[in-house]
C-alpha cells in the first residue's frame, strides 16, 4: 500500500506529524501498533497515545489517514502567540495573558518511508529550484515594489507592478514559480515510516509541571521518531 499525503498546518495547540505507509498492509498495521506501544512506555502520567484516522489536511479532524495521536488527558491552560501580535512599549504596563484551557495534542500521520539519503537528494533538488526563483527575482525584480515580510523567494503576488514592462516580468516570474515548486519533504522517520511534522504556533503552557512534561515528551518522542534535520 502506498499513501501520498498533502498536509497543511492548523491553528491550535497541536504538533502534527504526518505518517505514510508502504509495503504489506498487515505489517504496516503491526509496526504502527509497535510504535504506539513504544511511545506509550515513555509517556508521563496525564498523557495518552492512541491510533486514529485523521483528515489529510487537518489531522485533528477525522479522515482516512492512520495517525498516532498523543494528547493530554485533561485540558491545560495555554497562551498562544501569533505573528503580527502588537507589542508594547517599555512604559506600558504588561497586559494579563489571554489563557484558554484546551487539550495539548501531538499528531503523527503516516507517509511512505524515505531514507536519509533520499531525503538529502530531494532537499538538494528543492534548494536548486528555490535558487532559480531567487536568481530571477534578483536579476529582474529587485527594483519592483513589493509587499512582503519574511524569507524569500518572494511569491509573484507580492510584487506591485507600475508599468507594462513590470507586469510582463512578474508574469514571467509567475510561470517560473509554478514550474519550480519544491517537492514535499518528511521531517522525521523510523525504520518503517516517514513523518511530516507541523509545529503549532508559538505557545506557553501556564502550568510549570505540564510545560516541563510537554518539553521532555517532545524530546523523548523524537528519539523514537528521528528528525532528518538535527538541531545544531
Amino acid at each position: 500500500m502506498r499513501v501520498h499525503v498533502l498536509v497543511s498546518t492548523f491553528l491550535g495547540l497541536s504538533l502534527i506529524c504526518v505518517v505514510g505507509v508502504a509495503g504489506d498492509v498487515e505489517e504496516d498495521v503491526a509496526r504502527l501498533d509497535e510504535l504506539q506501544t513504544n511511545i506509550k512506555a515513555i509517556l508521563p502520567s496525564g498523557w495518552a497515545v492512541n491510533i486514529e484516522l485523521s483528515d489529510e489536511k487537518i489531522p485533528n479532524r477525522r479522515g482516512s489517514y492512520p495517525t498516532l495521536a498523543i494528547k493530554s488527558n485533561e485540558p491545560l491552560p495555554v497562551e498562544h502567540f501569533y505573528p503580527g501580535m502588537p507589542g508594547r512599549s517599555v512604559d506600558e504596563p504588561e497586559a494579563a495573558p489571554k489563557i484558554t484551557r484546551e487539550f495539548v495534542a501531538l499528531y503523527f500521520v503516516a507517509l511512505p518511508r524515505m531514507s536519509p539519503q533520499e531525503y538529502a537528494t530531494r532537499r538538494e533538488s528543492n534548494d536548486a529550484l528555490r535558487d532559480r526563483r531567487s536568481k530571477f527575482e534578483f536579476d529582474h525584480l529587485k527594483k519592483i515594489a513589493r509587499a512582503h515580510k519574511g524569507d524569500g523567494p518572494i511569491p509573484p503576488d507580492a510584487f506591485e507592478a507600475r508599468t507594462e514592462d513590470e507586469v510582463r516580468l512578474i508574469r514571467q516570474y509567475a510561470f517560473l514559480w509554478i514550474s519550480t515548486r519544491p517537492q514535499p519533504l518528511p521531517t522525521n522517520y523510523t525504520d518503517h515510516f516517514s513523518f511530516v511534522m507541523h509545529l503549532p504556533g508559538s505557545m506557553r503552557i501556564h502550568n510549570a509541571e505540564k510545560s516541563t512534561e510537554y518539553g521532555r515528551l517532545l524530546e523523548a518522542v523524537q528519539k523514537i521518531i528521528v528528525p532528518y534535520e538535527k538541531e545544531p
